[in-house]
């Protein structure tokens, strides 16, 4: 009987390590991650943490979500589209409307370069850049991104107001080659 308890127990050792998170979390996790992991549920977005992709890429801005994905020569890629609806019936509750649209293998390869080129993986969070300032207004981004082994969240208030950071520059011209290879802003309106 001795025997059957240790192979039940390695066999429930090896079934936890296969199926749970063994990715290690990195970046700034205090207030936005708890959050992002609400809203990726409600918008049904692809569980990085859980993800076995060579490469993930998320990057989050008000109202849309980008999401690239890499493993071996496949590339995969969608825009969520999304807004909060409150019904006038009923102010207490909120809902959350999207849409999403299906990038082409081509389009998600020229996403996966230019993310690769931007250098926006080595930055770390803005809390962590010097002299980076922090506020309540204006857009947070946010970028998540994973290997195998590791996960990386990072949020960036307001990098257009961040008095030439180099790291601010990083940023906003990431933004600014996303929105215009993806023509955001023609694709921002289309929730319904």
């Amino acid at each position: 009987m001795n025997k059957l308890h240790i192979i039940a127990a390695l066999l429930l050792l090896l079934f936890q390590t296969t199926f749970s998170q063994t990715k290690e979390i990195k970046g700034d996790t205090a207030f936005l991650y708890n959050r992002n992991i609400e809203l990726q549920k409600a918008l049904e977005l692809k569980d990085f943490e859980k993800s076995h992709d060579e490469f993930n890429f998320r990057f989050r801005n008000h109202g849309q979500v980008i999401e690239i994905s890499k493993d071996s020569t496949k590339y995969n890629g969608i825009i969520t589209n999304y807004v909060y609806h409150t019904r006038k019936a009923n102010r207490d509750k909120t809902e959350i409307l999207s849409n999403k649209i299906i990038l082409s293998p081509k389009q998600a390869e020229d996403i996966y370069n230019i993310i690769q080129i931007s250098q926006i993986l080595e930055l770390p969070s803005d809390k962590y850049i010097a002299n980076w300032k922090q506020g309540a207004d204006g857009i947070t981004y946010i970028v998540e991104h994973t290997d195998r082994k590791s996960y990386w969240f990072k949020n960036y208030w307001a990098p257009y107001i961040q008095d030439s950071i180099p790291e601010a520059i990083i940023v906003s011209k990431l933004i600014e080659n996303l929105s215009d290879t993806l023509n955001l802003q023609k694709t921002v309106g289309y929730v319904l």
